[in-house]
């Protein structure tokens, strides 16, 4: 709901900004980009935000004071991911002949996020409509990722099931704003389904609160608001307006970009990002709460994509792909609270045979969305020793103690994602047959069906092992040693519906 007062006022300011006289550049062109909450004015090598009069069931920017806290916030909270961006506020004042200008004296007007601007080719989600995403990327994506949600602020008294149930309840509440755009039974049946799986996983959300996993995040974590700056992927715009909304849990944090990954066709970009995510976290075992988180995204976007029909209305055929589009995340939406069967897949053999290539490759296409949790000995190795997930591992560092803490770990990891109905690839030396033999203890325990990949010479294995166990030798083509080996995968019976 706009101010129609403060609306009239703001087209003015609008077109102050929209002029390149207003910046000394005279003639200069101006590109205006604009959003449900603001409108960004692009010139020269800056960008200048400003936010719109409007109100919705989590922002309200219909006052001057609440505007300016809004624009003070923003650069605050944005230069902690993003310091070279957001080069701070400048006031808009009337000046004594009637006109508008930039600070100095005057009756102050309106306030203006000033930016130092990117190349629009560098937002992610550009290079991902031009396929030019690529896995080390998506890694170094996650590590940036997981190392500003290490260093955020917890937030007590935010998140937990009631943090999440707000956050259904407010895409109820947006729903109702835009009219038919969306399928109303569609709507209806998505509530009542978030709702059921919101009571099932309540405890669970209140256990990751009370232990600090939720923080002042990002809130808005999709491609659209990440950027390469020096070849760095960097996160900015995110949300300042409620502290609800950037409140959360750091795993629902990160769920708007899996989901926005996922819902473009590039699943296997999200699995690297949720695995090597999880490999810094190390939090795998509340994986329970990533589907219920999914779909909330999901249905966040299909708001913000129906609202941009409705205000696009005298466009038809922008309308018309965005309300599609709206369609398609309220779909998605729903189907990710869909209960699916997990698959267990274990990889073995000596480090250096190709097993952990295999591993990733098989990872992402396992459902449920975004792919399997791929568990790395190697990996959680690093991690029990405070290492980053590519550093070298010093070889007086490999005790026979350290090797039972890696086991020990990959197996709860393993439970927790399994329970969780997560397939889960496990990725381990497993030489010895005791090793061995836990696991086939494991997958029985759970109810799943034992499904080995041995990567190496068959006479590794003992007699008795051998049944269960794929062999494939070292070394040969990837593509072709995956497509096989998919092949396999796919023919294994499944565990249970959970």
């Amino acid at each position: 709901m706009a101010d129609p007062k403060a609306a009239t006022l703001q087209s003015e300011i609008v077109a102050f900004l929209s002029a390149g006289a207003s910046y000394g550049a005279p003639g200069g062109a101006v590109q205006r980009v604009e959003t449900h909450g603001s409108e960004i004015f692009l010139i020269g090598e800056r960008a200048y935000k400003l936010k719109r009069p409007v109100a919705f069931s989590a922002l309200d920017y219909r006052t001057l004071a609440r505007r300016e806290a809004a624009c003070r916030a923003e650069v605050a909270l944005n230069r902690r991911t993003a310091p070279e961006l957001y080069l701070g506020l400048r006031a808009i004042r009337r000046r004594a002949d009637g006109g508008l200008g930039f600070d100095g004296e005057g009756k102050l007007l309106d306030w203006v996020v000033e930016m130092w601007r990117f190349d629009q080719a560098d937002l992610l989600d550009a290079q991902a409509d031009f396929g030019l995403l690529g896995a080390g990327l998506m890694r170094d994506l996650a590590d940036e990722i997981a190392g500003f949600h290490e260093l955020a602020e917890p937030t007590p008294g935010f998140g937990g099931a009631a943090g999440l149930g707000r956050a259904i309840e407010r895409n109820q509440a947006d729903f109702a704003t835009v009219g038919r755009i969306l399928d109303l039974e569609a709507v209806r049946a998505l509530q009542s389904k978030s709702a059921a799986a919101l009571r099932d996983i309540g405890d669970l959300l209140d256990r990751r609160a009370q232990t600090g996993k939720v923080r002042r995040c990002h809130g808005d974590l999709r491609l659209a608001n990440i950027c390469l700056v020096n070849g760095r992927p960097t996160l900015f715009d995110g949300i300042e307006f409620s502290e609800a909304i950037s409140c959360i849990d750091v795993l629902y944090d990160l769920s708007f970009l899996l989901m926005d990954l996922g819902s473009r066709r590039l699943g296997h970009f999200a699995n690297i990002v949720l695995n090597r995510y999880l490999d810094h976290a190390g939090d795998g075992d509340t994986l329970a709460a990533l589907p219920l988180m999914l779909s909330v995204r999901a249905a966040t976007r299909a708001f913000g994509l129906a609202l941009g029909a409705k205000r696009r209305a005298g466009r038809p055929h922008e309308a018309q792909a965005l309300a599609a589009s709206a369609g398609q995340h309220l779909a998605l939406a729903t189907k990710l609270l869909e209960k699916r069967a997990a698959r267990l897949v274990v990889l073995g053999g000596l480090s250096g045979s190709g097993k952990s290539a295999l591993a990733y490759g098989l990872g992402a296409g396992l459902a449920p969305m975004p792919g399997a949790r791929v568990l790395a000995a190697e990996v959680v190795e690093r991690r029990l020793l405070g290492l980053a997930p590519d550093a070298r591992i010093p070889a007086t560092s490999r005790t026979g103690e350290l090797a039972a803490g890696v086991q020990a770990a990959l197996m709860q990891e393993a439970t927790g994602a399994v329970r969780a109905s997560r397939s889960a690839v496990l990725d381990a030396p497993l030489m010895r047959d005791v090793d061995r033999a836990e696991l086939r203890a494991f997958a029985a325990s759970e109810g799943m069906p034992f499904f080995g990949l041995w990567v190496g010479p068959l006479e590794e294995l003992g007699e008795a092992e051998r049944p269960g166990w794929h062999v494939f030798g070292r070394g040969g083509d990837l593509a072709a040693l995956l497509a096989h080996a998919r092949s396999l995968v796919d023919a294994a019976p499944l565990g249970a519906v959970r």
